[in-house]
Order: C-alpha cells, then sequence, then structure tokens
C-alpha cells in the first residue's frame, strides 16, 4: 500500500501506524517479515528506522543500494523475478540467482526468496524453478548461523495494552452485545458461536483497520 501513496500521504496517514505495529511486535519478541510490494527505493531510510533484523522480501528495486542501506541491520531477502522462471533459460536463471546471491549474501543477513510466490504449477518452468533451488541450497550456506526465534523469546505479554489499538466501529459487534441481544439459546452453545464470532469478525475488522 505505502508505495502506492503520494509521499505526504505516506508520511502522514501510513507509516506513523505501520512503524508503531512493526516497533511493537519487536518489543514482543516477534520479528515482522515485510513484503515490499512494487518499488519501495524512495523509502528505504524509512525501512532502515524499524527495529533491527526485521525482514524484508523486495519486489523490486536496486538490490546493491538495498544492500548498502539495510544489509548491515535487517534481513533481505526477494529480487528474483518469478516470471524469470517462465521466461528465461535454465542457464539464465541460475545466472540470476548466482548475481542477487553475491550481492546480498556477503556479510549474512540474507536468505533467497523469490520476488513472489508461485500460485499454480504453471505459474514457473518447474525445470527451471528445481535448477534454481539446487542452485540455492548448494551455495548458499552460512557456517554461522545464529539462534533463531523460539518460543522463549517471544512474549505477547511484553507489549503494554495501552499501545494495541482498539476496534470500535457502529458495524463490529462484540460477543458480549450479541449474546446479550440473542434469543431462544442454550448456554451450552454460546460457547461455539462465541469462537466461531470472534474469530471471523476479528479477522475482517483487524484486517481492514490495517488497511485504512
Amino acid at each position: 500500500m505505502g508505495t502506492y501513496l503520494r509521499d505526504n500521504d505516506f508520511e502522514k496517514l501510513y507509516w506513523p501506524t505501520f512503524s508503531k505495529l512493526v516497533h511493537t511486535l519487536a518489543e514482543a519478541g516477534q520479528p515482522v517479515l515485510i513484503g515490499c510490494d512494487n518499488n519501495w527505493m524512495r523509502y528505504l531510510d524509512h525501512l532502515y528506522e524499524l527495529p533491527e533484523n526485521t525482514r524484508f522480501c523486495f519486489e523490486f528495486g536496486d538490490p546493491k543500494l538495498v544492500k548498502e542501506k539495510l544489509g548491515k541491520k535487517h534481513i533481505i531477502s526477494g529480487f528474483f523475478p518469478l516470471t524469470y522462471l517462465q521466461t528465461a533459460t535454465k542457464e539464465e536463471c541460475i545466472d540470476k540467482a548466482k548475481e542477487l546471491i553475491d550481492i546480498l549474501a556477503p556479510g549474512g543477513k540474507y536468505y533467497f526468496q523469490f520476488d513472489k510466490s508461485p500460485i499454480t504449477l504453471d505459474s514457473v518452468n518447474i525445470e527451471n524453478y528445481a535448477a534454481v533451488l539446487k542452485y540455492v541450497m548448494e551455495n548458499t550456506r552460512y557456517s554461522n548461523p545464529e539462534k533463531g526465534v523460539t518460543e522463549e523469546n517471544i512474549n505477547i505479554d511484553k507489549i503494554e495494552e495501552s499501545r494495541l489499538y482498539k476496534i470500535e466501529s457502529k458495524y463490529y459487534q462484540s460477543y458480549e452485545n450479541y449474546k446479550s441481544q440473542s434469543l431462544n439459546s442454550s448456554n451450552g452453545i454460546h460457547q461455539i458461536k462465541k469462537e466461531k464470532l470472534k474469530v471471523y469478525e476479528d479477522m475482517i475488522f483487524h484486517m481492514i483497520f490495517m488497511l485504512m
């Protein structure tokens, strides 16, 4: 969303809440993977200010510039065009993977990933896909991987309740309100209703809220 906005709208409407969300999750020990769709080159300085080891998967842009600006603080992936697997030869696909690895891997904080995820089998040429993954497997192994995220260092209780957003809308009905208005329902069925209603309503309204 951010790259489709004018700079002024990005600064005023998008970045403040997005940055707060990423920092709040990081404070609880949960790193964030951000899909940088479209071209984020004009906002690299903003991305740099996010918590250390935030993960970025870039769709378009200059991998050399991204490595220069973000590579010492954050974790980078992406850039390999999925469409390349359909249009290029096997050798060209391997050369492209090698080019990106040579730029992004030195010094660490990189893992290989395509710019998009294949949706169906006909999204890629399977032979090219397999050749690239084989090359990556054989040529991108770090000798000193750091300890990853575990349940022990993720603690949702660290997040202060005051930092979390509250959904307030005349269109949002909490389960408590629903139950008070519900007629002819036995107590035994209420727990099932509560769980289902909460899952779907929270999913929809949180998604809408985040896109606003």
